[in-house]
């Protein structure tokens, strides 16, 4: 670049015996073409071996060319985080499947049967209670296999919402433990911000969140007991202090 420029400066002097004019001016090749990038134009100026049609416009961009540039990162986002307790309580609900099962399918001698695409009852899940409807945009798909190590990274991006959904729906302050207590529950049903246990909450009842959750332990018109042992491990967390 610095001898392109060079040679522009020598090349642009006069010379002692003056060079006759051509009888039919050329075309410009080099000139800047309407809405052509700046790193465009000088790579084909350059490749063309010719003078630019406007030296000094190639040179003032050439120097910016030059020029570090400095672009402004996104604002960081500030996220308030499930909690050690919260999570442990999540992973051990959900389980760590690391292939594809159908989640309202009964455990066989308390496996999950591996989905191989046959008709669902429920939903294709992998990993600590993965969907398609998750976050993290890995598919479930028959045959798939993943490692503990990759579903807990899975596991962390697909959180993400729902801590943001108990930190915007919530209007009232909550404890660590509470607010793992309500991602844990949003993460499994995805049902806070139409429930009547946030109404309540947001109006300064703390008191009648154990009891709103214990109502949601129904699946497929059925009561599931594993429902009911996440609510009351929730309840439980919500209650500590």
């Amino acid at each position: 670049m610095l001898k392109f420029i060079l040679d522009l400066f020598w090349g642009s002097k006069s010379t002692d015996t003056p060079t006759p004019p051509p009888t039919e001016a050329p075309k410009p090749t080099t000139e800047r073409l309407p809405g052509e990038s700046t790193g465009a134009w000088m790579d084909r100026v350059m490749a063309s071996d010719a003078r630019p049609a406007d030296v000094g416009e190639f040179l003032a961009e050439a120097v910016k060319a030059e020029e570090p540039t400095s672009v402004p990162l996104p604002p960081k986002v500030s996220r308030r985080n499930i909690n050690a307790a919260g999570l442990a309580l999540i992973k051990t609900g959900e389980g760590c499947v690391l292939y594809p099962y159908d989640d309202l399918r009964a455990p066989v001698k308390g496996k999950y049967v591996e989905w191989k695409g046959e008709k669902l009852i429920g939903t294709p899940t992998i990993g600590y209670g993965h969907t398609d409807a998750a976050k993290h945009p890995l598919k479930v798909k028959p045959g798939i296999r993943i490692t503990e190590a990759e579903a807990t990274a899975i596991l962390d991006t697909d959180l993400d919402e729902c801590e943001d959904a108990v930190s915007r729906l919530v209007k009232v302050p909550l404890n660590d433990n509470q607010f793992g207590a309500l991602v844990s529950f949003q993460f499994n049903l995805g049902a806070l911000g139409s429930s009547t246990l946030l109404k309540k909450l947001n109006a300064g009842d703390y008191s009648a969140v154990p009891g709103e959750m214990r109502r949601w332990v129904n699946a497929g018109g059925k009561r599931l007991q594993g429902l009911v042992n996440r609510r009351e491990a929730e309840i439980t967390l919500w209650n500590t202090p």
